[in-house]
């Protein structure tokens, strides 16, 4: 699909925009966003997020979750010693539930790539650049309104990094008045963004939304068709707006508007 659109010249947003704007009936029903902690380089290391600093933060309470209720942790390897740290799998902390909206999985991409590679931990970083994965995972209301940001012209990187700022806040110990110190790492990967809420509540429709359909879709053609107009001396921009008609469904929304009833304006 992406190199489809990439041959046509249209991006992911104005596809889903064309999608979204000309069917309302759609609904994005799962969606998956992947944020990768690029890696520094050598002697560097120190400096980037540890999964296993943010599992000891969530038992000394360092983390503190909003509407997030459960977490769970998995890892292995197969060692063969004590120092064979290539068989390492690394770790992976997951936040909410399979079953719920919302779903975080952050984990130690690095060595899952050298696992799939058959390559060093080393050879990894050095290659494919990447030290962890934080994945998301929306279903049903929460995708839609991932989507409908998107739509909107928010940047798809700092919705993700938003919705986790709201729901993880972490912290690195107290001040000495009592308060909670921001960690540092954290903020530099997931701060500097506001924090971003999305609705779970299906939206009516507002004409809004078949307005800027056509601004996003339609206005650039229909200016041309009106500077060709003036050059050719023509009127295709009148003959346009005559050949359209209001359906059955129209009449009922413009019916609606009249009487101000679950309609924005």
């Amino acid at each position: 699909m992406e190199l489809l659109l990439e041959h046509k010249g249209i991006s992911w947003q104005t596809f889903l925009q064309t999608i979204l704007y000309a069917y309302e009936d759609v609904r994005v029903k799962r969606l998956d966003i992947a944020l990768d902690e690029l890696y520094k380089g050598y002697g560097h290391e120190d400096e980037h997020i540890q999964i296993p600093k943010l599992i000891d933060k969530l038992y000394a309470k360092e983390i503190v979750l909003d509407t997030i209720r459960k977490w769970n942790i998995t890892g292995g390897g197969s060692f063969t010693d004590n120092d064979d740290m290539e068989a390492n799998h690394g770790l992976s902390l997951y936040f909410g539930s399979r079953q719920s909206q919302l779903y975080f999985n952050f984990y130690e991409k690095r060595y899952e790539i050298a696992r799939m590679e058959n390559i060093s931990l080393e050879e990894s970083l050095e290659i494919f650049g990447i030290w962890n994965r934080y994945e998301l995972r929306f279903s049903d209301q929460k995708a839609q309104g991932v989507v409908e940001e998107y739509i909107n012209g928010v940047d798809l990187g700092e919705i993700a990094r938003g919705i986790v700022n709201k729901e993880i806040q972490v912290y690195d110990g107290v001040t000495r008045f009592g308060a909670y110190k921001p960690y540092e790492k954290w903020q530099e990967l997931f701060g500097g963004v506001e924090p971003l809420k999305l609705s779970t509540s299906p939206q009516p429709y507002s004409i809004e939304r078949t307005i800027r359909w056509l601004t996003y879709q339609v206005a650039n053609s229909l200016a041309l068709v009106s500077e060709a107009d003036k050059i050719m001396q023509t009127e295709y921009m009148k003959m346009i707006q005559n050949s359209g008609e209001i359906t059955d469904r129209g009449e009922a929304i413009l019916r609606l508007l009249k009487t101000n009833k679950h309609y924005e304006h």
